[in-house]
């Protein structure tokens, strides 16, 4: 196998790898006029942005302490000697960039388009009444597409607020017009507003993090991992892949071996290009209130058909996702899976018996290939196919689709002891985001290809529930799924939306020492 690459820690923006993570952030799209003076506010800001090495650096020492105190989720980040930070990492529109580099828009010819000109690709709505129609959107349409896109996160509110205000000014300063800004917070417990654990299912990348060729992603297996041919894992559930599929310049995801990677192109490892990764944003609303009342009808509809009566409500919504609310995969029911490691399961094979470095056995996961306690139409079995093969082709090309997601909810959480509250009439959702190396291969198969059919990546089985969307002019927006049990089955609609997009674009965050020489560069 190909030894994995040194990854330039000090060039790629953090919020790619590792992730920023914190749990107060804000995001800024801007728009650059023709008096606007870019090249002094990228110069001002470049001190500022935030690279791979110092967020690798601190979320090292959270973890560490962390798992030393007992101490998870938010209240975690009270624990690092580091307080009060301020990160930031920008990435550009395409007609920006493409004045800076021709390159960026060939790469990808979805980026190329934008995602304005992608939106009913993306099963976005049709009809300019709806909400949803990019007519509608706050920012991203072709009347409102950014050039630039901010992300801005602390430990700390009061330092964010006050360091974004500052930031503001200076983008006022230099004559660049802002087009949207807005806060996201973690919630407790890391859950989305729907109520489910979000974040746990994330790639673990291939690379050495210096020249002593300490990994990035730390390997505790010692036994399990034998076999050249089949997926390798750095713990038990985290499967590993190639660097390329998220940073560009490095070696990429074979569509036909897990191990052994493709090389990158000479333009994917130009200067320009190298160290960069193209950004996904939607502002996506959610609709708690028509989620619940909408899954509750739809679970009565289920429960009187022969066959599913005991089927609880409870259980009803963790199928249509795939695990329950705290992250337990459905796939784990009735078995002695190991609780640690809550992606170590596989659909279509079972899993290894792993020894660990420290001694520790991992017994093996029963897989479910028919879906029998996970879904074929469950959200996690629909983006992530695991170990199977899919219409795409064979189970080593699922790896080439995956995604860093980076995503943060916004809104206050909806108030479910008062129904009444004004604050539920606002809106609240996910600002997702996401990195990758291809838009088209990645981003848009991953929603046109999978979450938005009701054939893919599987068999007839129905659409993702929970965030697909069905735009078929024949449809009327209805989404479906077939609940299967014991010979019978019972088709169940849901007839409105739950997740709604209302603004968003597509960028490319180049390496901060791209963005030096951006400075220099006069446009044309």
């Amino acid at each position: 196998m190909i030894e994995e690459p040194i990854l330039e820690i000090d060039k790629i923006q953090g919020n790619i790898l590792p992730g920023f993570r914190l749990p107060h952030q804000v995001m800024i799209a801007c728009k650059v006029k023709n008096d606007s003076n870019l090249n002094d506010f990228i110069k001002s800001i470049l001190p500022k942005i935030t690279s791979m090495k110092e967020a690798l650096s601190y979320q090292k020492e959270r973890i560490s302490l962390a798992k030393r105190t007992q101490i998870f989720g938010i209240k975690s980040f009270s624990l690092p000697s580091r307080q009060n930070l301020f990160w930031l990492n920008i990435a550009f529109g395409r007609q920006l960039i493409t004045s800076f580099n021709s390159d960026v828009s060939r790469l990808d010819d979805s980026f190329g388009l934008g995602l304005a000109a992608r939106s009913f690709l993306l099963g976005d709505p049709k009809e300019q009444s709806n909400e949803g129609n990019k007519s509608n959107w706050i920012f991203g349409n072709e009347e409102k597409e950014a050039d630039i896109f901010l992300v801005a996160a602390s430990d700390n509110i009061v330092v964010l607020d006050n360091q974004v205000a500052e930031l503001k000014l200076a983008i006022s300063r230099f004559s660049i017009q802002i087009l949207y800004s807005e806060n996201g917070e973690r919630l407790n417990d890391d859950t989305e507003h729907f109520g489910f654990k979000d974040g746990l299912s994330q790639p673990e990348v291939r690379g050495f993090v210096d020249e002593n060729k300490t990994y990035l992603s730390s390997r505790i297996i010692s036994q399990g991992n034998d076999d050249i041919d089949s997926p390798e894992y750095s713990a038990p559930g985290k499967l590993l892949h190639w660097a390329g599929q998220f940073i560009l310049g490095y070696a990429k995801q074979s569509a036909s071996h897990f191990r052994n990677p493709i090389e990158a192109t000479e333009v994917e490892k130009s200067t320009f290009i190298k160290n960069g990764s193209f950004l996904v944003f939607r502002r996506l609303k959610q609709n708690v209130k028509a989620f619940y009342d909408d899954t509750k009808e739809m679970h009565q509809e289920l429960i009187k058909a022969a066959g599913f009566e005991n089927i609880t409500y409870e259980d009803f919504l963790a199928k249509l996702v795939g695990r329950r609310k705290d992250g337990k995969p459905l796939v784990f029911d009735g078995q002695n899976a190991p609780l640690d490691y809550t992606n170590d399961f596989n659909f279509k094979a079972n899993t290894n018996n792993y020894t660990l470095s420290n001694g520790e056995s991992v017994t093996s996961v029963i897989a479910d290939p028919q879906g029998a306690k996970c879904p074929m139409f469950a959200h996690i079995r629909k983006v992530n196919p695991r170990d199977l093969p899919t219409d795409q082709g064979a189970e080593t090309n699922t790896a080439t689709f995956r995604i860093m997601r980076r995503g943060i909810p916004f809104g206050k959480p909806y108030n479910f002891e008062n129904p009444n509250d004004d604050s539920n009439l606002e809106d609240r959702g996910l600002l997702f985001l996401c990195y990758q190396s291809s838009i088209l291969n990645q981003f848009e198969l991953l929603t046109n290809k999978w979450m938005n059919k009701d054939s893919r990546p599987e068999s007839v089985i129905g659409h993702d529930i929970l965030v697909g969307q069905n735009n078929e002019e024949d449809s009327n927006g209805v989404k479906w799924c077939m609940f299967s049990s014991k010979g019978q089955n019972k088709r169940i609609e849901a007839k409105h939306p739950f997740v709604i997009p209302t603004g968003g674009g597509y960028f490319f965050c180049p390496s901060i020492e791209v963005l030096a020489t951006m400075i220099k560069t006069e446009i044309s």
